[in-house]
């Protein structure tokens, strides 16, 4: 890991201002994360990050301060054929998030009955306390985490598992770009690459997908009386674009990162003057048959909850 930062402090006022900051670099080659199903960490590939931090801390009374910090954080992702992503903007839309139990037998529901309240998951086995957010949500997953909604008086239990559909976006979809209505994922960013025109785009698809069975992440999901807990929905772009750290992919494995992942030249070939907006109709009109299904598997992979992979209904 390198890295670097430049901080600066200025003070006024007879020492009731003070305002501090300056802007850092990092740069890692590999990245430790937990993964839940493996037991322990494992490697990540590169990722680069650029920063600014500000600090604010004023004292209008000898008796009183008002302090605020800012932060802003912009990362990279570094494909496997080695373009470097920045995305503006991640979009998905998702129905029905579903947090659930996995029980050794058959246990009594709440009352009123939950299952199947409302939410569009048949898997769920009989005699599982869940939750479920209805309706579709429309995510702007440039935000590192996030809270969706929330449910009050939830019973208490482990919510080990989750579920969720990933479908096209509708009018009624809460937070709905209408640029992205009857679409179900679209990414805005910038690549590049040494010695090839950089290339902006906007790249949309259509597939919609159902989940189920995502889990268990850590103890996410555990909740005690009287406390709260949450169910995470996470979404690995990495296994369409790749990682460049992880080298060619393994046939005989199909759990490496690489495994599916086309990189981003497929894209940056259909690029005009360094601009690329296109949907999933236009891609596969435009990209190698075999190309475009690898695309697509990789497509269906996105969904987890944490590390924990998801089962594709």
């Amino acid at each position: 890991m390198t890295g670097a930062e430049l901080g600066a402090r200025f003070t006024g006022l007879d020492g009731a201002l003070s305002v501090g900051g300056g802007p850092w670099w990092m740069h890692k080659d590999r990245e430790l994360v937990f993964d839940s199903e493996f037991g322990g960490t494992v490697f990540r590939g590169q990722s680069h990050r650029v920063g600014l931090e500000l600090e604010l801390r004023w004292a209008p009374l000898p008796w009183a301060w008002l302090a605020t910090d800012l932060f802003y954080t912009h990362a990279r992702l570094k494909a496997r054929d080695g373009w470097e992503i920045s995305f503006d903007a991640v979009y998905l839309n998702v129905l029905g998030p579903t947090a659930y139990q996995v029980v050794e037998q058959t246990q009594a529901l709440s009352s009123p009955p939950l299952r199947h309240g409302g939410h569009p998951h048949e898997s769920i086995p009989e005699g599982s306390a869940h939750v479920a957010l209805t309706g579709e949500y429309f995510l702007s997953l440039k935000q590192h985490t996030f809270e969706i909604d929330r449910i009050d008086d939830a019973p208490i239990g482990n919510y080990n598992r989750l579920a969720f559909n990933v479908q096209k976006a509708t009018a009624d979809s809460r937070d709905v770009v209408s640029d992205h209505v009857g679409h179900s994922i679209a990414l805005h960013g910038t690549a590049s690459k040494t010695g090839e025109e950089s290339v902006d785009f906007v790249i949309r698809f259509d597939e919609e997908m159902a989940y189920s069975n995502c889990g268990p992440n850590e103890d996410a999901g555990v909740l005690a009386e009287g406390a709260q807990a949450e169910a995470q929905m996470t979404f690995h772009f990495d296994h369409i674009f790749g990682d460049f750290e992880e080298g060619p992919p393994d046939p005989e494995d199909p759990d490496t990162v690489n495994h599916l992942a086309i990189g981003f030249s497929p894209f940056a070939d259909l690029a005009t003057d360094g601009t690329l907006d296109i949907d999933q109709d236009a891609l596969v009109q435009q990209i190698t048959g075999a190309t475009f299904l690898q695309l697509i598997d990789a497509v269906r992979t996105l969904g987890h909850s944490g590390e924990a992979h998801c089962h594709l209904d």
